[in-house]
């Protein structure tokens, strides 16, 4: 566009914010071309579906935020981040024997006539391993859910769900295994990898029926001749990486991506999210526009200052004023992290 001497001429304003969104749109659409998985962003990485049921979810990436919009967060005492299963730091969090991570939601699974939980665990070779995840205080037997592991007897150990309020001696108070030490509780652990867990059990029609998986597949399944619900006598500590009552067994290893559900996930659904979750994701890639280069239609031999807005009122130069010297002048400046406006005008 020419411009005439006696004419101050303002081009149309344009924002870079739309550059940047239609670049984002661009890498976005080649991005979930050359992926066969379809993500739930708000919820870490999920397969689509799953989320049915969840009301907690701890990614753990350097914090305790529940992740599942039922504001069921965690506050960590005494914990470091660590490095994830896929070699990325900062991705996990690692647990010392001391720390671990307090839950505000003290009646956590309350109620509940079936329930999951699962999560990703690594056992350093020396560690004396302790609960992954607990519901419980200092009263024996009377904690409504629990997780641990045992590696120095080379096991997992106590995984279970209770019924504090019928008392800690009554036959039909848990569903699981309870008792560190028992004759049946022979199932082996793996140290130094990553493995995959979940305890699932549900109750219905006079039958609870309890099952413990690692790395998708099914590891132990008992039943029950009694209908089961997870009950609190009262509000307890629910916490990650402890059970209050066994202060002296707090885990030490690394703990990821744990979740919680009121509902039992099936045999598919858990192998499902083990498949998916071993797998690693694809790259993402973050754009940042640093610098702009505008071409203008100019008069040559009139000189032009080459402003930027970011309200579209004030207005400042992007640097000295230029002399064109072809039609078609090319600026390039500095673009900030707001959204950006820019005009040319005709200076004396």
């Amino acid at each position: 566009m020419t411009l005439t001497p006696t004419q101050a001429f303002q081009t149309e304003a344009v924002t870079l914010q739309s550059i940047r969104d239609a670049l984002r749109r661009i890498l976005s659409f080649l991005f979930l071309l050359g992926s066969l998985f379809v993500f739930e962003r708000g919820l870490g990485q999920s397969p689509v579906g799953l989320t049915n049921g969840l009301i907690a979810f701890y990614a753990l990436d350097g914090s305790g935020s529940d992740l599942s919009g039922f504001g069921n967060h965690g506050t960590v005492v005494g914990l470091k981040s660590g490095t994830n299963r896929f070699h990325r730091p900062g991705q996990a969090m690692l647990f010392d024997g001391s720390g671990y991570i307090d839950i505000k939601n003290q009646r956590l699974l309350d109620g509940a006539s079936q329930a999951t939980i699962m999560g990703w665990v690594l056992l350093h070779p020396s560690s004396h391993g302790g609960f992954i995840v607990g519901a419980g205080d200092s009263r024996p037997g009377m904690d409504p859910f629990s997780v641990a592991v045992a590696p120095w007897l080379g096991r997992w150990a106590q995984r279970e769900f209770n019924d504090p309020t019928l008392g800690s001696s009554h036959p039909q108070r848990f569903v699981g295994i309870g008792d560190w030490m028992a004759p049946t509780n022979v199932l082996s652990v793996s140290l130094g990898r990553w493995l995959h867990f979940a305890q699932v059990f549900r109750s219905q029609d006079g039958t609870s029926e309890y099952s413990f998986y690692v790395d998708g597949q099914v590891m132990e399944s008992r039943s029950f001749p009694y209908s089961f619900k997870i009950r609190y006598d009262q509000s307890m500590p629910v916490q990650i990486g402890a059970l209050t009552s066994f202060s002296n067994s707090r885990f030490y290893g690394l703990i990821d991506d744990v979740r919680f559900y009121n509902r039992a996930l099936s045999s598919e659904e858990i192998f499902s999210v083990y498949s998916f979750e071993i797998t690693p994701p694809p790259p993402t890639l973050s754009v940042e526009v640093a610098r702009v280069r505008v071409k203008l239609g100019l008069t040559p031999g009139f000189r032009y200052l080459l402003e930027v807005s970011s309200d579209l009122k004030e207005w400042t130069p992007t640097g000295a004023a230029f002399r064109a010297t072809s039609l078609d002048e090319e600026q390039e400046f500095q673009v900030g992290a707001e959204p950006r406006f820019f005009r040319v005008t005709r200076t004396p």
